[in-house]
């Protein structure tokens, strides 16, 4: 049964074209347990540990996101870190269990977040994911039964792996971020933890548990061990596609930073995105596309008061120099055209200094000053349109 499990998930993989970037450690102790009980065949126990004296207890937490109790929501969070490039995420691979369950159940739901820093912390934010939307795709038996050290209910807790799929691959730059998930299933959902042989706490072990409205540093509630989530993170190493963009009518050094957000399609697919802060009128930039991606493919690039450039590359699965990009400026309220309300935006803002003022892409050259040379970059610009 194990080898079909993890057959079908890595055929999966595989028919994305992307492959495990990450894994956060294993479940497996073996086919046997420490009092001789024999797993079914093709299949292991995930036991827990004891040190001499000192054993572990906690079987797994629970991770009903949807709890109602006066516990709340119920769901944990372990770290991981992108190296040089980055990598485009595509899904996670998950597991949690259920008491009695079965080898052939499905879990109902399964959500997940990234963030970027500690959960919950000041600085923390939310990159990707949510709580709410149900990206569940996939779920099978991992071939792994989950076990105390008794040798009663050897087989009573099977493993199920579920993987959760983003929409659209999530792109993210080298450091270091934190995944938090949560599943339903027909009854409480608990995930299993990472276990090894002889092992009561995972080196560098941190996950985090979320109960009673706030975040807990997860512990084995017998040893005070530490624990580790066991995941996986699929998707693709990332290339970088360098350049320069030149952001038309602007001053050589920025008063203020501006956004130029970024997308790489092949069709309806994302296979790069991201936003470019600019701080000058000739900017390099470096674009992170999916290695994975090759072939005919649109850049586009839209942001601020200019207008959408859109840009038709050919991806080869390696980086590659894009040369200067340019783009027109001058559409102060994002309609896709320069146009006569962007010349009333600018006026009505004239005379504001950064950071005042009620439009502040109305700076359209970004001087720090609405003023005159605002008015004639508009006109200069004026019947131009998005691509």
């Amino acid at each position: 049964m194990k080898q079909v499990a993890l057959l079908s998930m890595f055929s999966a993989i595989a028919s994305a074209q992307a492959a495990v970037l990450h894994d956060n450690g294993p479940m497996s102790t073996g086919p046997t347990h420490h009092l001789g009980n024999t797993a079914p065949v093709g299949t292991t126990f995930s036991e827990l540990q004891s040190v001499g004296a000192v054993s572990n207890t906690v079987l797994g937490y629970s991770v009903n996101y949807l709890n109602a109790t006066a516990t709340g929501p119920l769901h944990q969070a372990d770290d991981f870190t992108v190296p040089a490039g980055g990598w485009s995420v595509s899904s996670f691979v998950v597991y949690g269990f259920r008491t009695n369950g079965s080898t052939t159940e499905q879990f109902n739901t399964g959500v997940l977040r990234i963030w970027d820093g500690v959960p919950g912390q000041p600085g923390s934010n939310i990159v990707a994911g949510d709580l709410t939307t149900n990206i569940l795709t996939f779920t099978d038996f991992s071939g792994i039964y989950r076990t105390g050290r008794s040798s009663s209910s050897l087989t009573s807790r099977p493993i199920m792996s579920a993987t959760l799929t983003f929409p659209t691959a999530v792109s993210l730059p080298q450091g270091t971020y934190w995944m938090d998930y949560g599943l339903t299933s027909a009854g409480n959902t608990f995930a299993p933890l990472v276990t090894r042989p002889g092992e009561l706490q995972p080196v560098g072990a941190n996950a985090m548990l979320y109960t009673s409205f706030q975040w807990y540093t997860m512990v084995d509630t017998n040893s005070g061990s530490q624990m580790e989530v066991p995941f996986q993170v699929i998707g693709s190493q990332n290339v970088e596609l360098g350049g320069t963009m030149e952001l038309g009518g602007s001053v050589s050094a920025f008063a203020m930073p501006r956004a130029i957000a970024y997308s790489i399609m092949q069709g309806t697919s994302t296979v790069g995105s991201g936003v470019i802060t600019a701080n000058s009128s000739s900017s390099a930039i470096s674009l992170a596309v999916a290695s994975t991606a090759t072939g005919s493919a649109e850049l586009v690039l839209d942001g601020s008061s200019w207008l959408r450039r859109r840009v038709t590359i050919t991806l080869t699965g390696s980086g590659f120099s894009l040369g200067t990009i340019s783009m027109v400026n001058g559409d102060v309220d994002g309609s896709g055209e320069v146009d006569a309300a962007d010349i009333d935006a600018v006026i009505a803002d004239f005379g504001s200094t950064y950071p005042g003022g009620s439009t502040p892409d109305a700076d359209v050259d970004v001087s720090g000053e609405v003023d005159a040379a605002d008015i004639d970059l508009v006109i200069a610009g004026f019947g131009s349109v998005d691509e």
